[in-house]
């Protein structure tokens, strides 16, 4: 794990489950970024931070986010599924719901309107499931900055259909 582990610092962690870990001889595995005492308390602090503030709002702006989406499957027959918990969803871009065929060249005109939008979207293009768009925005997000990057998006969708 890394990324924003200590919010920017450069840091790096391993986990396992303990019986795979005591298998590891002391010394058996490192990491560029391991040890560094300033890395390592701002690490604790973000991790404080997402213990006191980030989890509880990942729950309940996650919940509306979520709920929003499932709302635009309604407006739109291109979002086959909506799908995750918190803050890490994913919607699913098909020709029709009633069909759930893949349609890769409709997600990536969306991805192309969204970012004409502002709006930086990420589109998993998979062979077997065509296009899901990854949404983890930050764990501060509001709902207020939810509504911004729906409106968005539902802009983004309507110029392509």
């Amino acid at each position: 794990l890394a990324k924003g582990l200590a919010s920017g610092m450069p840091i790096g962690l391993v986990t396992a489950r303990r019986e795979h870990m005591q298998k590891w001889p002391n010394g058996s595995h490192g990491n560029t970024y391991g040890g560094n005492p300033v890395c390592c308390a701002a690490a604790l602090a973000t991790l404080g931070l997402v213990q006191r503030e980030y989890m509880g709002n990942a729950t309940v702006v996650g919940a509306y986010l979520k709920e929003r989406l499932v709302g635009l499957m309604e407006d739109f027959d291109c979002i086959g599924d909506v799908r995750g918990r918190g803050l890490l969803l994913g919607v699913e871009i098909v020709r029709s719901q009633a069909g759930k065929e893949a349609a890769p060249e409709l997600g990536a005109a969306i991805t192309r309107a969204c970012m004409a939008r502002g709006l930086s979207m990420n589109i998993v293009q998979l062979p077997m499931m065509g296009g899901v768009f990854r949404i983890a925005p930050p764990l501060t997000v509001s709902d207020e900055e939810i509504d911004l990057g729906l409106s968005l998006l539902k802009q983004a969708i309507e110029t392509v259909i």
